[in-house]
């Protein structure tokens, strides 16, 4: 072997052995990886999920050998819409609204029984239809639409129960339910109904107002009743004075017409009564032939 020779395979040799040090290097300090707020990280070591995620900030991992998936875990909406039946099997379609995000703390569970986030969303729809029609089905149509609260109420707790028996690995942090709407048939039996109730209400009070005016005249009646009792009464409990005094008037008519008729003059102003009778005061001139 000539010197050359000699020195090339020694360089080259020197050069394999930097590399295998530099890779060996590498291998022991690990490839750096960020995780960025709103996000976990699962590691795959050859397949293998870990069981430990990776937090937001900064980690080592081994190159080649693991591998990261970012999952976000801010919260996401999810819209559907879906037809239910109520408990008087009347057809209703609602428009819902859930928002929901990833547990962290279980994200490594998620990617293996998941894979991947469009995998459960997949699963999650029908997850979803199926709550509502579970929590449509104990209330009526009516109900449904009077205690819209309650529904939601009723499908949310529907919605988590399923998620937690199946292990979906997610939390709830709302639903809503916007929109209901009925067949149009049942639309217009309700508008009916409405149209019937108002014209009752209505109906009780045209009722009630009657009565308070006929309370109001009875009232009434009653006191022009008593005021006329107690005028007649008076009457009678003066009609005895009264009758004196017209008597006496009568009797000094024709007493007058005898004196005038003897010739006599006379008086200017004649006073009559006696007993509790007022005084009269009269004119005799007045009285003559009369």
């Amino acid at each position: 072997m000539t010197k050359a020779n000699h020195l090339d395979t020694h360089t080259g040799g020197l050069i394999a052995v930097g590399v295998a040090a530099i890779g060996g290097l590498v291998l022991l300090t690990g490839t750096s990886v960020v995780i960025q707020a709103g996000e976990v990280g699962v590691i795959s070591s050859l397949g293998k999920v870990n069981e430990r995620p990776l937090s937001e900030g900064f980690h080592i991992i081994r190159p080649v050998v693991d591998g990261v998936q970012r999952l976000d875990i801010t919260r996401q909406p999810l819209t559907a819409n879906t037809a239910a039946a109520t408990s008087d099997l009347q057809t209703l379609t609602a428009n819902i609204q859930v928002e929901y995000s990833l547990d962290p703390e279980r994200s490594p569970a998620f990617v293996r029984e998941f894979r991947s986030v469009e995998n459960f969303k997949l699963i999650l729809d029908g997850i979803v239809n199926e709550s509502f029609k579970s929590a449509s089905a104990q209330f009526t149509a009516e109900e449904a639409l009077q205690k819209r609260t309650e529904l939601q109420a009723k499908f949310r707790e529907k919605l988590q129960a399923r998620l937690t028996q199946g292990e979906y690995f997610v939390i709830i942090h709302s639903v809503a339910i916007p929109n209901l709407e009925f067949s149009p048939e049942y639309a217009q039996a309700i508008e009916r109904k409405q149209v019937a109730e108002q014209n009752a209400k209505a109906a009780v009070y045209l009722k009630q107002q009657a009565q308070e005016e006929a309370d109001a005249a009875l009232i009434k009646a009653r006191g022009e009743a008593e005021a006329q009792r107690l005028l007649a009464e008076s009457l009678r409990n003066n009609g005895g004075d009264l009758a004196i005094q017209l008597k006496q008037i009568e009797v000094q008519r024709d007493f007058v017409n005898a004196w005038k008729a003897g010739g006599s003059t006379l008086p200017q102003i004649l006073v009559i009564g006696e007993g509790n009778a007022p005084p009269m005061f009269l004119n005799p001139a007045n009285l003559g032939n009369k």
